[in-house]
């Protein structure tokens, strides 16, 4: 065994604290097997340990906010520059980058990210936790679904600041160029071209990954994105691909058909999410002004449109905040779409039937899309191929993992590759499905897990993996990766704490269906036709917001998240969230510098040429 470097010199402090005493205990546990249980065990305890931490959290937020009579004054209001409701992907980043010459109020709904989401490993165990975990779920599907509990599909959001980078698989993929060149077509706007994009693409990033290169990746921006540093059978899936004729390829250079390897948004092999990137490092700023557990019901906009104020609960107590510039809404594809809607900005129609006066008619809620994926496997493979959590993960990959950053407890899902391809209905240069190597055997509890995880029916995996369990295998996940169905988001009620209504129709495109099934067959093909396994064994009328992201015929109210994505980039959605969080701030900047003096009001009056160029102070010319 290599030795084990010093744990004063070698840790992360954002990991755990610098106890030699827990070294030793781990280095002694290390010499003993792990039990096969301790995997469901864990399963089992998860609910318990993010409930006693995060109901510790909420009551410490709470006890200190009545320190202060102003929270618990229902009447007494305060006025900010800008209002962000939403501290997750994209609103973690405008409330960075707006704080930074603005007074900035970041209303969250959750708290702190949970400390269990720094271990990648964690992912799939942290879902369906009510803390964290929205736990929205689409209504019965008519076209897929059926081996879901009541056709229901699950839709894990996250609820704390870093919103869904707390909880997803940090896969670093930002979509296809031409998705935002069609972005810039739909909505009119050149600023949103890809080659207009790539600067916000390099501005959030610190590049660390297999393919550097300064023409496409930053190398000091906020996110930092490294190698996936555990993958279990990669070399084969990028031989493999090659055998059929596929090249390796950056995605994020371009995307084309081909394989590639895995970069993730982690630092030495922890979640690196937006809370980390952004907030952590703005928390302290004095205009910076972050209320979490405090949930938005409502949008004020007065006669003119104008929107002036949030209404939000907090603690128990309903309060009223005003802004002086703008309000941004970045609260997700869902959480946007059912304020503005509480807020009377929606379907007329619709919020007459929900008994909210409607102020503004526009069509939120509409064009709802979203990739469908679908696993196809298990393909039995000869050991040690892929992670089986009863035979690899043990004491030593505790310590693997806090003192180097390697090992299993790395593993996010055990995804290991990456692969795109044209189905017949898409293009080479416009690949239509993303492949996911899942480097996953079948441990012990696979279909329990994947059950209580993803809400199958109970019994339907436990029954299929049964015959192969403690074997060797790859999974490939199929994604289709631009979708052609179309759904919507409504009302439940008009009860702020109702969740609203998802119905995305998956599978109501015939398209849909046809890439899914050429997906499949091309993985299949993939494991039994190549020598490299056989010998391992929205549209302008859906339109709510203008090319500036300003919810139209409002003024101060904009959303900046996923849900201003026209149609959905093809990949996984994390990366573009953030870009759009960049770009947001930036013309959000760019709409105020052009209002405030760069100097004093006296000495711009007396030599106005000399001071053409405009900045965010906050003094009015």
């Amino acid at each position: 065994m290599e030795p084990i470097p010093d744990p004063h010199t070698s840790m992360d402090s954002y990991l755990i604290p610098n106890f030699p005493i827990l070294f030793q205990i781990f280095s002694r546990l290390a010499r003993f097997p792990f039990s096969p249980v301790i995997i469901p065990l864990l399963y089992l305890l998860a609910p318990a340990l993010v409930l006693s931490l995060s109901s510790s959290s909420y009551y410490f937020d709470f006890f200190l906010s009545q320190l202060d009579s102003r929270n618990t004054d229902p009447f007494h209001f305060e006025t900010y520059d800008f209002i962000v409701v939403g501290g997750g992907s994209a609103g973690a980043v405008v409330a960075n980058r707006l704080s930074k010459h603005n007074t900035v109020l970041l209303l969250e709904s959750g708290g702190n990210p949970h400390p269990l989401t720094s271990v990648p490993v964690a992912s799939p165990i942290l879902l369906n936790q009510p803390p964290i975990d929205w736990l929205y779920e689409t209504v019965p599907q008519m076209n897929s679904s059926f081996a879901f509990e009541r056709n229901r599909i699950r839709w894990p959001r996250g609820r704390s600041l870093g919103g869904s980078s707390v909880l997803n698989n940090m896969i670093y993929m930002r979509g296809n160029p031409k998705d935002f060149d069609r972005w810039a077509e739909i909505s009119g706007d050149k600023e949103w071209k890809y080659d207009r994009l790539l600067p916000f693409f390099k501005k959030l990033e610190t590049y660390r990954g297999h393919f550097p290169n300064e023409k496409y990746h930053g190398s000091d921006g906020p996110v930092h994105v490294e190698k996936m540093r555990f993958t279990r059978g990669i070399k084969e899936w990028l031989k493999a691909g090659t055998e059929l004729g596929y090249e390796v390829r950056d995605h994020n250079a371009g995307q084309y058909e081909g394989f590639s390897y895995l970069d993730v948004t982690m630092k030495r092999g922890t979640r690196f999410d937006t809370y980390r990137a952004y907030i952590n490092t703005a928390k302290h700023r004095g205009n910076l002004f972050i209320k979490r557990y405090s949930l938005a019901f409502k949008i004020h906009i007065d006669r003119d449109r104008n929107a002036y104020g949030v209404s939000y609960y907090r603690h128990g107590v309903q309060k009223f905040v005003r802004a002086d510039k703008e309000i941004i809404i970045s609260a997700g594809t869902i959480g946007s779409a059912h304020l503005l809607m509480l807020s009377g900005v929606g379907p007329k129609e619709h919020l007459n039937s929900m008994q909210i006066k409607c102020r503004v008619n526009l069509p939120v809620g509409q064009n709802l899309h979203d990739h469908l994926v679908a696993n196809v496997g298990p393909f039995l493979i000869e050991p040690p191929l892929s992670l089986i959590s009863d035979r690899d993960v043990s004491p030593q990959s505790v310590l693997d993992f806090f003192y180097r950053g390697t090992g299993p407890l790395v593993s996010s899902s055990a995804l290991s590759g990456t692969a795109y391809i044209a189905s017949s209905v898409a293009k080479p240069t416009w690949p239509d499905t993303l492949l996911l190597l899942v480097g996953a055997g079948l441990h012990r509890s696979i279909g329990a897990d994947q059950e209580k995880a993803l809400s199958f029916k109970s019994g339907i995996l436990q029954k299929y993996y049964k015959a192969d369990i403690g074997k060797d295998a790859n999974f490939v996940t199929v994604m289709i990766g631009k979708p052609k169905s179309r759904g919507e988001l409504t009302l439940r009620d008009n009860y702020p704490f109702s969740q609203p209504l998802l119905n995305p129709r998956y599978l109501s495109h015939p398209e849909d269906v046809q890439v899914l099934i050429e997906g499949a067959k091309f993985v299949t093909k993939l494991y039994e036709g190549t020598r490299t396994y056989q010998s391992v064994g929205t549209s302008d009328r859906t339109a709510v917001v203008d090319s500036k992201l300003r919810v139209l015929k409002t003024r101060g109210l904009r959303v900046i998240d996923a849900s201003v994505i026209p149609e959905v980039t093809n990949g996984n959605l994390n990366i573009p969230v953030i870009m759009i969080g960049e770009k947001g701030s930036h013309e959000i900047r760019e709409h105020w510098a052009a209002q405030f003096l760069v100097c004093p009001q006296i000495e711009y009056l007396v030599r106005p040429k000399e001071h053409e160029e405009k900045c965010f102070y906050t003094k009015h010319i």
